[in-house]
């Protein structure tokens, strides 16, 4: 049988080669977790002398430090990403003492998700991110309509539940975007903020007056007030309303009156 060298101290009939797991300090812990440990260390004090048994143990003790220094790190990834996921009750939690502004801001993106049926503070900053990417102007009548339909939520004292999980955002941000988007005025015309802060103002007096009558069969407001103050907004202003004005209503394509005042008539 071949001799491996022996150690200092130790002749060459008294080294036998090392149990395969003192190669390899990952298999330490596979190969060598079914035996016992005192067994195992008499083993090596045997075979491999003390000097061995003390390598063996410190790299076995430094295999299972960094196992768990990877556990440790993978479960803080992976709270954390959960942590961003869902309604995120947490955040509800964490801002209670916080200031008025802060909880007002929270509130503010939960309605944003609200109209992409969500209800998560993290999508609404990267929606409305987005929107003022890709319009700075649009983004702003957004803000602006669900900060002035929040605020007005918490003035009349509605519930704190439906102010804080964004459900009298969601109307106001819709209605002050489509005034936005339905205007002939351009961009940055200022007296649009004035119709954008009244009608998300109104779609509050208006959930609070449908809430209890459509409990009676179950159906949530949803985007009533939203439809029912961008509709009158429409109906009281018009293409040639000296301050609001907006873009005809009319379909592509309607015949309409031409210059000579005559309606121009379809032959079939």
């Amino acid at each position: 049988m071949e001799l491996h060298s022996s150690p200092r101290g130790l002749s060459s009939h008294q080294f036998l080669p090392p149990p395969p797991c003192f190669y390899s300090p990952m298999l330490s812990l596979i190969d060598c977790e079914e035996e016992e440990p005192v067994a195992m260390i008499l083993m090596l004090e045997k075979r491999c002398g003390p000097a061995a048994t003390v390598m063996w143990l410190d790299t076995k003790a430094e295999v299972k430090e960094a196992s768990r220094n990877r556990a440790s790190l993978s479960q803080r990834v992976l709270s954390g990403l959960l942590f961003c996921t869902g309604d995120m009750e947490h955040l509800d939690k964490y801002m209670q003492d916080k200031l008025f502004v802060l909880q007002l801001a929270v509130w503010g993106l939960r309605g944003v998700t609200r109209v992409i049926l969500a209800n998560n503070p993290l999508s609404g900053a990267l929606i409305l991110a987005a929107l003022y990417w890709a319009s700075p102007w649009k983004a702003l009548l957004g803000t602006v309509g669900v900060l002035a339909s929040t605020l007005t939520a918490v003035i009349m004292g509605q519930d704190s539940a439906e102010v804080s999980g964004g459900l009298h955002g969601f109307n106001g941000m819709l209605v002050s975007l489509l005034m936005g988007e339905f205007s002939s005025a351009g961009d940055w015309y200022g007296w649009m903020l004035l119709p954008a802060c009244l009608g998300s103002a109104t779609c509050v007096f208006l959930f609070s007056g449908l809430s209890p009558l459509l409990d009676r069969w179950d159906l949530p407001v949803a985007v009533f007030p939203f439809n029912i103050v961008i509709f009158l907004y429409l109906l009281c202003t018009g293409p040639d309303n000296p301050y609001f004005p907006h873009h005809p209503a009319t379909p592509a394509g309607l015949l309409e009156p031409n210059g000579t005042e005559l309606m121009a008539v379809e032959v079939r």
